[in-house]
């Protein structure tokens, strides 16, 4: 499945005005979120302040909430961001492993081991590709025949 990362937008009508918020992107994070949620309220003019003070109101009450709960703590915030199954990590590795085996100058790394900045990287490198390829002239065989995909 090729899925590209398009943009995402999040859209508010109060009083007959309508306010969108757009980005690029697609793998958008709480915070980012919360950010575009916070555009869409300044612009259907609510001031700055009010939105802090809400924010703020609705923390004090998770936190008393959280205060409440039974549970134990957990040790990380989550923040609603895709977690891939063990099935997943575990397919993952296996394929890296099998990589490996066939190219010996790549080396040894853990997947759940990677630093948000390698994710980045990795992620940016991808979408380059992605687009360069959204870019490519594929009427431009060089010569060879053309082949019906349909028939493959």
């Amino acid at each position: 499945m090729n899925t590209k990362n398009q943009p995402s937008s999040v859209s508010a009508t109060q009083w007959g005005k309508t306010v969108t918020i757009a980005v690029e992107h697609s793998d958008v994070d709480l915070y980012e979120l919360l950010e575009m949620f916070k555009g869409l309220a300044v612009g259907l003019e609510y001031s700055e302040s009010s939105w802090r003070k809400v924010i703020k109101e609705l923390g004090e009450a998770y936190a008393e909430e959280d205060e409440d709960e039974d549970e134990p703590k957990k040790a990380y915030y989550d923040m609603g961001m895709y977690e891939p199954s063990p099935a997943l990590k575990k397919a993952v590795e296996e394929y890296s492993r099998k990589i490996k085996e066939n190219h010996t100058h790549i080396q040894d790394f853990d997947v759940n081991k990677l630093t948000d900045k390698e994710i980045d990287e990795a992620l940016s490198e991808h979408n380059q590709h992605e687009e360069q390829l959204e870019e490519w002239d594929t009427t431009d065989t060089g010569g060879l025949p053309k082949v019906d995909p349909t028939n493959l």
